[in-house]
């Protein structure tokens, strides 16, 4: 044997002497051990099997706020939350048939001052002594931070799923996307199902509106601004719902942007309202057709059209002859349904330039563009009256119904009032005439018209 393992041997058996010679009551052991146990910040005790504490340090009394005697006197499953004694009951079980403890495991415990805090626990058995020896660390502050985030995202949720907003965050270097959970919903898409890239995004996306949004977004990246636009998504089921994308750029320090964040939120519903809302804005309640408003603003336009391009155009002006005596005979509500009838029929007569509107009560107006002179305006007045020619089923008996026409070609520089005063100047004259026929109006018309006011006004006024 060697010098070196001779004295190996010697400090051996000198070590294995004096742990014999002191065992485990070596009093400078216990002292180093007190000293560890007053030092340590984290929760150190010891139990017996019986679940009753032996022994505790000074950090563990300072947490809990009770006199260690108190301590030292209890089951420790007397300071367990109801809620957690059930689970800490299964782990004291596992440790007295010598399992070793879970790992990460925690509970909640009573405080002297009736407060309950978060502990983490590491436990190891030693069934020779009937112990457990235990270590824990307070993370009361970790679990609330927690509950509070997960309470936030709680209430983000709710209140993503009142709006019908759904969030996004895209990083655009590589490629990673992570949705809300009420922007799968909106989508009609499961997490676990669907992995979202900005690619599998589009693919969702009508193909009339896939171009527009890639360049609207693509252009906010590279140029750093935020968007918004309305797009269509198309759902699993073929269903298609309008979504309102808002989005931001956020970019790092050295100015090359990273992400994109933003909203996307369900405005189907919202939209179809808004258009209901402009069509009754612009529409005849009654028969559907546009009102006075939208011709005023189709004629305008129209006119503009003509400045530009010197096409012809030319208004009807329709008043329904004898509806009165129709009204007055059958009443009111027969008198609509043949409005209504009157207005389907003049729908029917009409190409895809031309308009129709109700202009007020039994009268209709008819713009009728891209003509080339006044012989189209005079065959599209013919139209309207055969279309008007068949009777009209009232009551469940047939009623002829005729109208009188006038007609006005717009002539350079003309306004709408312009052209809607001679029409109704024409139908008048039709008028005159008798029932069911149209005039195309002149100069001459307009000047009797002129005349007529002015003999009106000298005429002296009856007794």
């Amino acid at each position: 044997m060697s010098g070196t393992e001779g004295r190996s041997g010697v400090d051996a058996e000198s070590r294995e002497a004096r742990r014999a010679r002191h065992g485990n009551d070596d009093p400078q052991l216990e002292e180093v051990a007190d000293r560890f146990l007053h030092l340590s910040r984290d929760l150190i005790a010891i139990s017996d099997l019986e679940y009753r504490y032996r022994r505790v340090n000074p950090a563990f009394t300072t947490v809990l706020g009770y006199p260690q005697a108190e301590i030292l006197s209890r089951s420790y499953l007397d300071f367990v939350h109801p809620d957690d004694l059930e689970r800490t009951r299964e782990e004291g079980d596992r440790l007295r048939r010598d399992q070793p403890g879970t790992p990460g495991f925690e509970n909640r415990y009573r405080c002297q001052d009736g407060a309950y805090r978060w502990l983490l626990w590491s436990a190891q058995p030693d069934q020779v002594r009937g112990l457990v020896y235990a270590v824990a660390k307070d993370v009361t502050d970790r679990k609330l931070a927690e509950q509070h985030l997960a309470e936030s995202e709680a209430m983000l949720a709710d209140a993503q799923r009142v709006a019908a907003v759904g969030s996004f965050s895209w990083d655009v270097a590589s490629g990673a996307i992570r949705w809300s959970d009420e922007l799968y919903r909106i989508m009609g898409l499961r997490p676990q199902e669907f992995q979202p890239t900005y690619e599998s995004y589009l693919e969702k996306v009508p193909v009339e509106d896939r171009a527009r949004l890639d360049a609207v977004v693509q252009t906010a990246v590279r140029d750093g601004q935020p968007f918004g636009l309305d797009h269509g998504v198309v759902r699993p089921g073929g269903e298609v719902r309008t979504l309102h994308c808002r989005g931001r750029i956020l970019a790092e320090e050295d100015g090359k942007r990273r992400r994109v964040v933003g909203t996307a939120q369900d405005v189907t519903e919202h939209r179809q309202f808004e258009r209901q809302l402009a069509h009754q804005a612009l529409h005849d309640s009654l028969t559907g057709l546009p009102n006075r408003t939208l011709l005023l603003d189709r004629l305008r336009q129209g006119l503009a059209r003509v400045e530009r391009h010197g096409q012809r155009l030319a208004v009807l002006f329709i008043d329904l002859d004898d509806f009165k005596l129709i009204n007055d005979s059958l009443g009111h509500p027969v008198g609509d349904r043949l409005l209504i009838d009157v207005g389907g029929r003049l729908r029917s007569t009409l190409r895809s330039s031309d308009t129709v509107a109700r202009f007020g009560g039994d009268e209709f107006v008819m713009l009728c563009e891209e003509l080339h002179g006044e012989h189209d305006a005079v065959g599209a007045a013919a139209r309207v009256k055969d279309a008007l020619r068949e009777p009209f089923v009232l009551e469940g008996a047939g009623h002829r119904v005729s109208a009188s026409i006038g007609v006005a070609v717009a002539s350079p520089g003309a306004t709408p009032d312009d052209l809607l005063r001679d029409a109704d100047t024409a139908m008048y004259s039709a008028k005159e005439v008798g029932p069911g026929r149209f005039e195309l109006f002149d100069e001459e018309m307009h000047a009797r018209a002129v005349e007529r006011l002015r003999a009106e006004r000298l005429a002296p006024e009856a007794d």
